[in-house]
């Protein structure tokens, strides 16, 4: 697994921008991938030098919350990059989804259900 941020030179913009595209349907996130990057932190993954998936952290509220996206049927690799996010990070952590696969993802992650809102969306919390 090769992580590359954002401000790193190999970072690649525009195959990270045409995944988000691709999964923003499945995510409900409204912010265009520029303002995303910029106003996050943000990691794309890499298995043997093929995008994988991105995840990035932003503050809500005051608390930090964890989200991504990434091609499909790879939640063993999901698993292990967030696993490897969270180890950046000295706090709890939160995450919001409405998506099935993204809920089974963030549990084997050791992320806890805390409460569902009236639209159905779950909000999760990692202790640190």
């Amino acid at each position: 697994m090769k992580i590359i941020i954002a401000s790193d030179k190999n970072f690649n913009c525009k195959e990270c921008e045409n995944l988000y595209k691709k999964n923003l349907h499945l995510m409900g996130n409204e912010s265009s991938f520029k303002d995303l990057v910029k106003n996050s932190h943000f990691y794309s993954f890499y298995d043997e030098d093929k995008l994988s998936g991105c995840i990035y952290v932003v503050c809500e509220n005051g608390k930090l919350f964890l989200n991504g996206f990434s091609i499909r049927k790879n939640h063993r690799f999901n698993v292990n990059a967030i696993k490897e996010v969270l180890t950046f990070y000295d706090c709890d952590i939160y995450s919001k989804t409405k998506n099935k696969p993204a809920e089974f993802i963030l549990r084997r992650c050791g992320f806890k259900l805390i409460t569902t809102n009236s639209d159905g969306i779950k909000y999760y919390k990692k202790e640190k």
